[in-house]
Formats: structure tokens, sequence, C-alpha cells
């Protein structure tokens, strides 16, 4: 991330963001193919710069628990919305996941979500 925040204001932002996520699925290779890269190419360079710094202050590098899921689920519902609905793909709301979780109680075993998505009542579950 240090890398991504220290490029020039003409690097190609989203060809940098791109080429660390194929290093991290390289690295791990359980995530091939999972990491978003296509949509940085539609952002503009300055924006993501913009992005990249707004992400990295120094109050956010000590953080810690569930900070970085809280704000992922904040951003969710206000870009997949669109998105989703164009490729009619819907998430469910973290609510209504735990209120899922909650009601089902689940103990040790297998569970079947053959319409998982991004797996978050598996996660919440382990919670």
């Amino acid at each position: 991330f240090d890398y991504l925040i220290s490029l020039p204001d003409n690097a190609d932002r989203a060809k940098a963001i791109i080429e660390a996520m194929e290093s991290i699925e390289k690295d791990y290779g359980n995530l091939g193919g999972i990491l978003p890269k296509s949509e940085y190419q539609e952002v503009d360079n300055q924006v993501l710069g913009k992005l990249l710094r707004t992400l990295n202050p120094d109050e956010l590098k000590t953080v810690k628990g569930e900070v970085f899921g809280r704000i992922y689920e904040y951003f969710l519902p206000q870009f997949a919305d669109q998105k989703a609905h164009e490729a009619d793909e819907f998430f469910t709301p973290i609510s209504l996941v735990s209120l899922i979780a909650h009601v089902l109680d689940p103990e040790n075993g297998t569970v079947l979500d053959p319409a998982c998505g991004s797996r978050d009542i598996d996660v919440l579950d382990t919670l």
C-alpha cells in the first residue's frame, strides 16, 4: 500500500493496483481470480490517487478490530446497488445476515448456502 501511495501523479495507478492484486493472488492461491481488477481502469487516475491518500491517514494505520469490516459494510451498499442491479446480482445487508445467523444458531457442522456471494453468513457465524 505504501508503494501505491508513493506513486507520482503521472504514474498509471490502475495498472499498479492491478499488478498488486495479481501479486497477492500469486502469493495466496486461494484468492486466484477473486480480487477485483478491471474496475480500477474505469476510475480517473487523479481520483485513484486521492482515494489512496484518503485511505492512508495515520489513524487508519493503528486501528484494530472490525474497523475495516465496518468501513466495507458502509460502502458496499453505496457501490453495489447500481452495479448489482445492472448485473442482476444482489447482496444481503449485514443486519439481515446477523439476524439469520442468530435465528439459525448454527452449531459445528456443515452449512449449505447455495446462493452465497461474499459468504457474509459464514464469516459472521465464526465470530
